[in-house]
């Protein structure tokens, strides 16, 4: 992707020290040796707050005349970190203050945007892709050797922590690829027709790996929802009224032999995936399909779900946040914690829940309506994949980078070029 040819005034010292900032925040999301650093809870709060700081400086008005979504952040982010540490549950806080990243990234790129400086947030994009590519590449070649490395990489264990030094990547990281290869394959599948895509054999490659890290890292979410996005770009490419209304009524229709058409699927995916923890999962939901049996972990993640509707149906004002959440075998009680939706419910009660939902969803809800001219579905494939995603999983800031800074940065690349080769035509 080129930079287009947006003309912009000399940047501030507060504006470049912001996007240097920006650029580190992202990197601190996915990088794994920096994030098995022992002192690392200590450098994500001082660079968002340093964010914050040249931010304000750079663009006080986006800040002192916020929009009511932005006010709406504002008010959920100060109550829920607020409250867990009044009520003494810290832990809660401090996930709540991690997350609130992910509303410095969307922040930036609306201030960016705002300012017609939407090439600093494709630059960030490009001096983040070989980070990107060095920690794809060599997490894929251990594979060879560890196929489950992906799922044992993590903080809570020693052996998780030395994997994540070497620069082994885990649920972070995984996951971020899954919301990165949507806007990807729409880039390189509509270049011939819509647009021109420079370098488009490396963006191809590019894609490829993302796709093969994300099918043998043995998260069986991520394979599905990766799948599903395929598939929903091979078939909805574009989005109008007379479409939609024919893909619900061809839905109606083929609803009867959906199953079977899934099991064969299955059986096809088993006969690759060989012996690892996909397989085992795919075994499950052929189960589950064929006899309605529900095994081991799909009843412990329908168990976790259990648990948080609970809370939610006992605290439904204040929720359980106010509660003495303790730890039992390095988890917490009370709460399913598995879903990031289910969970802002079961700890802060209906209405912030609620609220949470405005707030998360609201910025995809804007893009399929300030590009809807072009049609094209990947603004709902997102929105759909997001709440799929955050039903059954968890937020984190890797993803949120993802999904509320990089996805908009692209589609609007997509967009402008779009729109550039339209106005050459009627010229």
């Amino acid at each position: 992707m080129n930079q287009g040819n947006i003309q912009t005034s000399k940047r501030s010292w507060a504006q470049l020290f912001a996007l240097l900032l920006l650029y580190c925040l992202a990197v601190l999301s996915i990088f794994p040796p920096i994030r098995a650093l022992p002192y690392f809870n200590y450098i994500w709060p001082v660079l968002s707050a340093a964010w914050l700081c040249a931010a304000i400086v750079s663009a006080p008005a986006f800040f002192i005349r916020p929009t009511i979504h932005q006010f709406a952040t504002y008010i959920f982010f100060a109550y829920t970190i607020s409250l867990a540490f009044a009520a003494g549950n810290g832990f809660i806080g401090n996930r709540y203050l991690e997350i609130f990243q992910v509303a410095i990234f969307y922040w930036a790129y609306r201030i960016n945007e705002g300012n017609n400086r939407q090439d600093d947030n494709i630059k960030l994009l490009m001096w983040l892709l070989p980070v990107v590519l060095m920690i794809s590449l060599f997490t894929v070649l251990q594979y060879i050797d560890h196929p489950n490395i992906s799922r044992t990489a993590k903080k809570d264990t020693v052996v998780g922590l030395s994997q994540m030094s070497q620069g082994v990547a885990g649920y972070e990281f995984i996951y971020c690829l899954v919301f990165l290869c949507p806007p990807l394959l729409y880039l390189v599948i509509n270049s011939r027709r819509r647009f021109k895509l420079p370098y488009k054999p490396f963006w191809i490659a590019v894609l490829t790996l993302f796709l093969i890290n994300i099918a043998f890292s043995n998260f069986m979410t991520a394979l599905i929802l990766t799948l599903a996005s395929i598939v929903f770009r091979l078939f909805i490419p574009k989005i109008t009224s007379a479409r939609f209304l024919f893909y619900i009524f061809a839905l109606l229709i083929i609803a009867p032999f959906i199953p079977y058409f899934l099991l064969n699927i299955i059986d096809f995916g088993i006969s690759l995936t060989g012996e690892s923890m996909n397989t085992s999962r795919l075994l499950e939901i052929r189960d589950l399909l064929d006899t309605g049996l529900v095994e081991m972990s799909m009843d412990a993640r329908l168990n976790a779900f259990q648990s948080s509707y609970i809370a939610v149906i006992n605290n439904p004002i204040l929720g359980l946040i106010t509660s003495d959440i303790g730890n039992v075998e390095q988890g917490l009680s009370g709460f399913g914690q598995h879903s990031f939706l289910l969970d802002n419910y079961a700890l802060y009660g209906v209405f912030w829940g609620s609220l949470a939902i405005y707030v998360f969803f609201q910025p995809l809800f804007r893009q399929l309506r300030v590009h809807s001219q072009v049609k094209f579905s990947l603004p709902l494939l997102m929105f759909a994949l997001t709440f799929l995603f955050f039903l059954v999983n968890n937020l984190t800031p890797s993803i949120g980078f993802v999904v509320y800074f990089a996805f908009p940065v692209i589609y609007g690349w997509m967009v402008t070029k779009i729109a550039a080769k339209q106005q050459v035509r009627r010229g």
